[in-house]
């Protein structure tokens, strides 16, 4: 397991490696290409304009004219085309922070912060502006294909970035359609210049530009005629220029949509003096999103791809992305795909297995999932996603294994059992309850005799670890199923050490410490035996609190340092599975006399309750005792009692837990002969803990709650509450007192 996947540094020291040059390469200038002098006059006039947006159906330049204004030189510029895998917000904003380094070097700190479950995206976004505004010089940021990118947490942070760049620098955001982006209130602003189908429409000079560079001879008055019934439209301006010719008449006034669609005159006038054996490789290629030598020689099964890419870049046909990586135009390959259905019905699926066998054995893991998803084989994309799922959930990217789990419908997930409980896991991790449950109800009700693609013994041993971690049937029912999974996880299995930890907990429910321990002294050596890196530091971190229940605070230090040795804490510490790890620090920064490091550390974790949940009850009590014994240790009495009644929550839903209750009952009543004073941060509520975080985004209650799944009275409520934990008497001084608190980080203004 892959626990640093996106923050490997590159040959530079700064971004990361693995990520796809061509996204962050300005296009190219086709050969005839017309410069839109007409529009780049606009545009430089525009300097004063904070955001620009290009609107239109495809065929219509936007990206040309972004490209032509790129190389004016106005401003350094950094490109992103953006595509599907853009949804989740670490990738997004790492292909982002790669496009802004290419300008000038960003420290490789903010990239593991990106990857990083324990900094919100928007602190991300913060700490990138942040970046820029000590820069000397303005840029611009392109962001072309943003339609693409539909996942709202994603949008939220993209608006935060656009609306606090630095000024002098300038946004252009290009879309085929409409971006949920606040567009509206930029535009009221005054900070938006739009560019839409009438700007970017070519007029008379330019088709008749366009028709000279196509190598025809057309009158004046045909070309105003072509312009009129094409409306400018480049791409069907081209193809009706074209057709007029090709009719020997040089009567624009052949030219109707229904006359010439896009489509007849893609194939008679790129495909219909192509040999078969090109249309073939056209065709059968056009289901890759970029293409490049082996990959097409893989999906093609032949040899010299590499060859005839460059003789089709060469022609027109495909669009040189960059260093041997090439795509189709939108409207070409729409069309290429159909013919494929067309000549080979069905054969899409087979071309999609074998770009998932090639994209697999090159790591690129995201690509090889999206295509077995393609071809529609749900068991193809159910090994894809299972061999996939601890790499991408050590490596924060959960929440892209979340939206491919969500992709599978609840029959795929019953015929796969497995899958479901995978699916579960990561539920379990994002603290939700319902999901969790409704996962393993089906992962209960199926059975699975072959080896699951995740890597474990089973189906039997991954559902008795999950059912271990629920501990739905009680103490003893945790302890059977986390003996049975230990029993059937082999040596060097990626789920042994989980094994192992369910049954340390397991025994610590019942009360037996000294068995526990050594369990998690297994469970160690098995993750650091499988390369596990993020869960041994998880599981040194558990040592280190049981070591600090029976008073070994040298123990405890040992543990925590070696933890400290993994070098992962810096992207395990927003998971679950670290919020042990997290109290020890806390614990042993209080025995060391650091009060103000533990208060810090404490308005830190407060981030974590919301995941601390009775999908997993023996970690979240665990934890929340943990902290509310540190409450107290800083004197904080009120805010042990809110981790306590989360705590009792818990327990009403999950009561056997062994001896869990009873070391709750008997914090809480330590912290009732306490004396109760001022409600404060460590006070919030997870409900409220939830809406404070959004509260920076200049968002309405009602947009909130749209987000939480809530009513706006509701988010009215809990706004309100948090107004008054806070001191606070506005909406900004709630969100300025957060900052204070440590609970939200700062934000350029």
């Amino acid at each position: 397991m892959e626990s640093r996947h996106l923050t490997q540094r590159g040959a530079s020291g700064s971004a990361p490696l693995g990520l796809l040059d061509a996204k962050l390469v300005i296009p190219r200038a086709r050969p005839g290409m017309v410069r839109r002098t007409r529009l780049l006059q606009d545009l430089r006039a525009a300097r004063d304009r904070h955001v620009i947006s290009f609107l239109a159906p495809p065929g219509y330049g936007k990206t040309n004219v972004l490209a032509q204004w790129a190389a004016s030189g106005q401003r350094p510029v950094a490109w992103l085309t953006a595509d599907e895998g853009d949804n989740d917000p670490v990738v997004a904003f790492t292909y982002l922070t790669a496009a802004l380094d290419r300008l000038e070097p960003i420290e490789p700190n903010l990239f593991e912060a990106i990857a990083s479950p324990t900094v919100p995206i928007r602190a991300v976004v913060g700490r990138l502006l942040s970046v820029l505004s000590a820069r000397s010089t303005s840029c611009m940021v392109v962001i072309d294909d943003a339609h693409r990118i539909t996942d709202r947490a994603c949008l939220d942070a993209l608006a935060e970035f656009v609306t606090y760049m630095p000024e002098g620098s300038q946004v252009a955001i290009a879309s085929r359609e409409p971006v949920s982006l606040p567009f509206a209130r930029w535009r009221a602003d005054g900070r938006l210049l739009d560019i839409g189908t009438g700007q970017l429409a070519m007029d008379e000079q330019e088709a008749a530009e366009l028709v000279g560079h196509l190598g025809l001879s057309m009158p004046r008055g045909a070309i105003e005629e072509l312009t009129r019934r094409t409306e400018g439209w480049p791409a069907l301006l081209a193809l009706a220029a074209l057709a007029v010719q090709r009719s020997h008449r040089g009567d624009a006034t052949i030219v109707s949509g229904h006359d010439v669609p896009i489509a007849d005159y893609l194939r008679s006038e790129l495909l219909q003096r192509r040999s078969a054996a090109d249309i073939a490789f056209l065709t059968r290629t056009s289901i890759l999103e970029r293409l490049n030598g082996p990959l097409c020689d893989a999906v093609m099964d032949v040899h010299g791809s590499a060859g005839l890419l460059a003789d089709l870049a060469r022609s027109t046909l495909l669009i040189d992305a960059y260093g041997g990586s090439y795509r189709y135009h939108s409207l070409l390959r729409d069309l290429l795909r159909y013919e494929l259905e067309a000549r080979e019905p069905g054969r899409a699926a087979e071309l999609h297995h074998r770009a998932t066998a090639w994209y697999e054995a090159n790591g690129a893991i995201e690509a090889a999932v999206e295509h077995s998803f393609a071809a529609g084989d749900p068991d193809l994309a159910a090994a894809a996603v299972g061999r996939a799922m601890l790499r991408f959930h050590w490596s924060g990217r959960r929440a892209t294994t979340r939206a491919w789990f969500g992709r599978f419908g609840e029959h795929a997930l019953a015929e796969r059992p497995w899958l479901a409980v995978l699916a579960a896991w990561e539920e379990l991790g994002a603290g939700d309850v319902d999901s969790t449950v409704h996962l393993a109800d089906i992962a209960e009700r199926g059975s699975f005799e072959a080896r699951p693609p995740d890597g474990s013994a089973s189906f039997e041993s991954g559902r008795a670890i999950l059912r271990a971690a629920m501990c739905r049937g009680g103490a003893d029912d945790m302890l059977a199923n986390a003996t049975r999974a230990v029993e059937l996880e082999p040596p060097g299995s990626p789920w042994l050490d989980f094994a192992l930890w369910m049954l340390a907990f397991a025994r610590l429910l019942k009360g037996d410490q000294d068995s526990a321990e050594a369990t998690l002294a297994d469970a160690v050596a098995a993750a650091r035996a499988a390369g596990n890196e993020g869960l041994a530091y998880c599981l040194m971190g558990h040592r280190a609190l049981l070591a600090i229940d029976r008073q070994d605070w040298s123990a405890a230090l040992r543990f925590t340092q070696e933890s400290h040795t993994i070098g992962v804490s810096g992207y395990v510490d927003g998971y679950l599975s670290s919020a042990l790890a997290r109290v020890a620090e806390v614990r042993i920064a209080i025995h060391g006399g650091d009060l103000r490091a533990a208060r810090e550390e404490l308005a830190q974790t407060v981030n974590l309750r919301p995941l601390l949940t009775a999908a997993a009850p023996p970690i979240s009590i665990l934890s929340l005792l943990g902290l509310a014994r540190a409450h107290l240790a800083v004197g904080d009495a009120e805010g042990a009692r809110t981790l306590l009644i989360q705590a009792s929550g818990i327990i009403r839903v999950r009561p056997d837990l062994g001896v869990l209750p009873a070391q709750v009952a008997a914090v809480r009543a330590t912290t009732m002969s306490q004396p109760i004073g001022l409600a404060g941060a460590s006070s919030l509520t997870v409900a409220e803990l939830r809406v404070l975080s959004l509260l920076p985004y200049y968002l309405s209650f009602k947009e909130i709650g749209q987000r939480l799944g809530v009513k706006a009275t509701t988010v009215k409520t809990h706004a309100l509450a948090i107004y008054g934990k806070l001191g606070a008497s506005t909406r900004s001084d709630a969100v300025e007192l957060a900052v204070k608190a440590g609970l939200l980080e700062r934000f350029p203004t």
